[in-house]
């Protein structure tokens, strides 16, 4: 995870280490569909953008994840694998709004797992929000290093909004508890659109 602070930004060890309860909680979701049944394939970012479109067209959350990772995700789309739903679960501390994303194939049983963030000092993840507003609809684009992207569009715009209680105090306490095979906890789900795209050569 890659977070822009400053050298006396009293949040910055509380985001880090918030990022890696994430992490562990992702991998303890995936565990959980696992039991139950399911497919899943885990995302590990190393590094999130918002994306306001700086970069071509593209308005969202650029998500840069392994090529291996990539591979087994384009691998399931390829294959057919459709999107019923998404579960999104926020938090925050400071301004940085961190996500566990869950996208589900309920009829395969099939889940892809993803974490990822946004800083609302940041103009563009500002930007974002208010055009996923206006359109009704947010995008991710999981990306790996040479450009290849999958899009995913969501028709709650509301799922990556800052939870309506958002304590920007960097002495907050912010727990991480992630969405279940058996639904929601305290997150938002909708359905889900997915495309799998190359890249615009002219494009970041």
């Amino acid at each position: 995870m890659a977070v822009v602070t400053t050298p006396d930004d009293p949040s910055a060890s509380q985001v880090a280490e918030l990022w890696e309860d994430l992490l562990a909680e992702l991998a303890a979701t995936a565990e959980q569909y696992r039991a139950d049944g399911w497919e899943t394939v885990e995302l590990h970012p190393g590094d999130v953008t918002a994306l306001s479109g700086q970069y071509g067209d593209r308005v969202g959350l650029d998500v840069l994840i392994p090529d291996d990772e990539y591979r087994a995700l384009e691998a399931w789309f390829d294959a057919g694998l459709g999107v019923d739903d998404c579960e999104v679960y926020r938090t925050a501390v400071g301004d940085v709004v961190l996500l566990l994303v869950v996208v589900r194939d309920e009829t395969d049983r099939r889940a892809v797992l993803y974490p990822a963030f946004y800083d609302l000092d940041d103009d563009r993840a500002r930007s974002l929000l208010e055009t996923a507003a206006r359109s009704g609809a947010v995008r991710t684009y999981l990306r790996r290093l040479s450009g290849d992207y999958v899009e995913l569009r969501h028709d709650d715009p509301d799922l990556f909004a800052p939870p309506p209680t958002v304590d920007r105090s960097a002495d907050a306490d912010a727990d991480v508890d992630p969405p279940t095979p058996d639904g929601p906890v305290d997150d938002r789900s909708a359905d889900a659109d997915v495309d799998v795209d190359a890249p615009d050569p002219d494009d970041g």
